[in-house]
Protein backbone atom coordinates (compact mmCIF):
# COMPACT_ATOMS: atom_id res chain seq x y z
CA UNK A 1 0.00 0.00 0.00
CA UNK A 2 2.38 2.50 -0.70
CA UNK A 3 0.26 4.49 -3.14
CA UNK A 4 1.81 7.84 -3.44
CA UNK A 5 0.13 10.92 -2.50
CA UNK A 6 -0.58 14.21 -4.64
CA UNK A 7 -0.96 17.19 -3.65
CA UNK A 8 -3.68 18.92 -5.05
CA UNK A 9 -3.60 22.10 -3.40
CA UNK A 10 -0.15 23.55 -4.75
CA UNK A 11 -1.29 25.25 -8.53
CA UNK A 12 -0.06 24.06 -11.45
CA UNK A 13 0.54 26.67 -13.59
CA UNK A 14 1.82 30.78 -12.84
CA UNK A 15 -1.10 32.56 -12.13
CA UNK A 16 -1.74 35.14 -14.84
CA UNK A 17 -1.60 38.32 -13.39
CA UNK A 18 -0.04 38.92 -10.03
CA UNK A 19 -2.20 40.25 -6.92
CA UNK A 20 -0.05 41.99 -4.41
CA UNK A 21 -1.19 41.49 -0.58
CA UNK A 22 -0.88 44.89 0.61
CA UNK A 23 -2.83 47.95 -1.37
CA UNK A 24 0.49 50.06 -1.89
CA UNK A 25 -0.12 53.35 0.73
CA UNK A 26 -1.60 56.44 -1.26
CA UNK A 27 0.58 59.39 -2.50
CA UNK A 28 -0.42 62.17 -0.87
CA UNK A 29 0.58 65.94 -1.96
CA UNK A 30 1.32 67.55 1.30
CA UNK A 31 1.79 70.94 0.30
CA UNK A 32 -1.81 70.84 -1.25
CA UNK A 33 -3.14 69.38 1.61
CA UNK A 34 -1.39 71.71 3.81
CA UNK A 35 -3.06 74.87 1.64
CA UNK A 36 -6.67 73.68 1.81
CA UNK A 37 -8.77 75.11 4.06
CA UNK A 38 -10.73 72.86 6.85
CA UNK A 39 -14.08 73.24 6.60
CA UNK A 40 -14.70 75.54 10.02
CA UNK A 41 -17.66 74.56 12.82
CA UNK A 42 -19.64 77.42 13.85
CA UNK A 43 -17.96 79.30 16.45
CA UNK A 44 -18.94 78.23 20.10
CA UNK A 45 -21.47 81.05 21.69
CA UNK A 46 -19.18 83.12 23.42
CA UNK A 47 -21.27 85.03 25.99
CA UNK A 48 -24.74 85.31 27.44
CA UNK A 49 -27.04 87.09 25.25
CA UNK A 50 -29.08 90.70 25.81
CA UNK A 51 -32.31 88.76 25.90
CA UNK A 52 -30.95 85.62 28.55
CA UNK A 53 -29.16 88.78 30.89
CA UNK A 54 -32.89 90.87 30.77
CA UNK A 55 -34.09 88.00 31.72
CA UNK A 56 -32.03 87.18 34.05
CA UNK A 57 -32.84 90.92 35.41
CA UNK A 58 -36.81 90.44 35.89
CA UNK A 59 -36.59 87.18 37.99
CA UNK A 60 -34.22 88.34 40.07
CA UNK A 61 -36.43 91.25 40.64
CA UNK A 62 -39.41 88.48 41.57
CA UNK A 63 -36.96 86.66 43.87
CA UNK A 64 -36.80 90.21 45.48
CA UNK A 65 -40.33 90.78 45.68
CA UNK A 66 -40.79 87.20 46.98
CA UNK A 67 -37.76 87.11 49.39
CA UNK A 68 -36.54 83.38 47.46
CA UNK A 69 -33.57 82.86 46.08
CA UNK A 70 -33.50 79.26 46.22
CA UNK A 71 -33.67 78.99 42.24
CA UNK A 72 -30.88 82.17 41.52
CA UNK A 73 -27.99 80.77 39.86
CA UNK A 74 -24.88 82.56 39.35
CA UNK A 75 -26.87 84.63 36.07
CA UNK A 76 -29.35 85.81 38.71
CA UNK A 77 -26.79 86.65 41.30
CA UNK A 78 -24.84 88.93 38.83
CA UNK A 79 -28.35 90.56 37.85
CA UNK A 80 -28.29 91.28 41.48
CA UNK A 81 -24.98 92.95 41.59
CA UNK A 82 -26.05 95.26 38.47
CA UNK A 83 -29.28 96.30 39.85
CA UNK A 84 -27.23 97.44 43.25
CA UNK A 85 -24.57 98.67 41.19
CA UNK A 86 -27.01 100.91 39.50
CA UNK A 87 -28.88 101.96 42.06
CA UNK A 88 -25.83 103.11 44.48
CA UNK A 89 -24.01 104.70 41.46
CA UNK A 90 -26.71 106.27 39.45
CA UNK A 91 -25.75 103.62 35.95
CA UNK A 92 -25.68 100.34 35.20
CA UNK A 93 -22.03 98.89 34.96
CA UNK A 94 -20.65 98.12 31.37
CA UNK A 95 -19.86 94.70 31.97
CA UNK A 96 -23.47 93.53 30.83
CA UNK A 97 -22.28 93.03 27.24
CA UNK A 98 -22.23 89.53 26.36
CA UNK A 99 -18.48 88.25 27.39
CA UNK A 100 -18.05 90.50 30.47
CA UNK A 101 -21.74 88.70 31.30
CA UNK A 102 -20.24 85.13 31.02
CA UNK A 103 -16.75 86.11 32.94
CA UNK A 104 -18.71 87.80 35.49
CA UNK A 105 -21.62 84.85 35.57
CA UNK A 106 -18.44 82.38 36.01
CA UNK A 107 -16.51 84.62 39.04
CA UNK A 108 -19.44 84.58 40.70
CA UNK A 109 -20.13 81.20 40.37
CA UNK A 110 -16.45 80.20 41.25
CA UNK A 111 -16.82 82.50 44.42
CA UNK A 112 -20.45 80.80 45.65
CA UNK A 113 -18.63 77.38 45.78
CA UNK A 114 -15.08 78.55 47.14
CA UNK A 115 -16.45 80.96 50.03
CA UNK A 116 -20.05 79.78 50.22
CA UNK A 117 -20.25 76.03 49.78
CA UNK A 118 -23.16 76.72 47.00
CA UNK A 119 -25.26 78.51 49.75
CA UNK A 120 -27.17 81.26 47.15
CA UNK A 121 -28.99 82.91 49.96
CA UNK A 122 -25.80 83.71 52.36
CA UNK A 123 -24.00 84.91 48.52
CA UNK A 124 -27.11 86.90 48.43
CA UNK A 125 -26.84 87.95 51.92
CA UNK A 126 -23.48 88.90 51.32
CA UNK A 127 -23.96 91.07 48.24
CA UNK A 128 -26.68 92.96 50.32
CA UNK A 129 -24.14 93.80 53.23
CA UNK A 130 -21.95 94.69 50.32
CA UNK A 131 -23.95 97.30 48.93
CA UNK A 132 -25.66 98.63 52.16
CA UNK A 133 -21.46 99.18 53.42
CA UNK A 134 -21.02 100.60 50.14
CA UNK A 135 -24.13 103.18 49.96
CA UNK A 136 -23.36 104.27 54.05
CA UNK A 137 -19.57 104.71 53.10
CA UNK A 138 -20.82 107.25 49.97
CA UNK A 139 -23.18 108.84 52.43
CA UNK A 140 -20.43 109.31 54.74
CA UNK A 141 -18.27 110.56 52.25
CA UNK A 142 -20.85 113.12 51.55
CA UNK A 143 -21.71 114.40 54.46
CA UNK A 144 -18.77 114.82 55.94
CA UNK A 145 -17.13 116.73 52.76
CA UNK A 146 -14.69 113.72 51.43
CA UNK A 147 -13.68 113.41 48.20
CA UNK A 148 -14.67 110.85 45.87
CA UNK A 149 -11.38 108.11 45.43
CA UNK A 150 -13.16 107.31 42.58
CA UNK A 151 -13.62 103.72 43.56
CA UNK A 152 -16.29 101.61 42.89
CA UNK A 153 -17.09 97.58 43.38
CA UNK A 154 -16.60 96.12 40.10
CA UNK A 155 -17.60 92.59 40.22
CA UNK A 156 -14.14 91.16 40.60
CA UNK A 157 -13.74 92.87 43.76
CA UNK A 158 -17.73 91.82 44.57
CA UNK A 159 -16.36 88.06 44.64
CA UNK A 160 -13.04 88.61 46.00
CA UNK A 161 -11.36 86.88 48.90
CA UNK A 162 -10.80 89.80 50.98
CA UNK A 163 -14.20 91.42 50.71
CA UNK A 164 -15.57 88.15 51.76
CA UNK A 165 -13.05 88.04 55.06
CA UNK A 166 -14.20 91.20 55.51
CA UNK A 167 -18.12 90.18 55.34
CA UNK A 168 -17.46 87.62 57.50
CA UNK A 169 -15.32 89.63 60.52
CA UNK A 170 -18.47 92.17 60.35
CA UNK A 171 -20.88 88.88 61.27
CA UNK A 172 -18.53 88.07 63.84
CA UNK A 173 -18.30 91.37 65.38
CA UNK A 174 -22.76 91.14 65.13
CA UNK A 175 -22.46 87.61 66.66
Amino acid sequence: MSAQRTIDFLPTEAPSEVRPTKKPAPVVDFVAWAQTARKKTPPAKRGIGKQSFERAMREMAEMIAKDDYAAAKPIHLFALYCQCHAHTYGVMPVETGPKDCKLACFAIGRSLKAFFDGDVVEFVDFIRWTWRRETASLARRKATGGADNGFRIGVGYQCSAKLVTDFRVDLAKRA
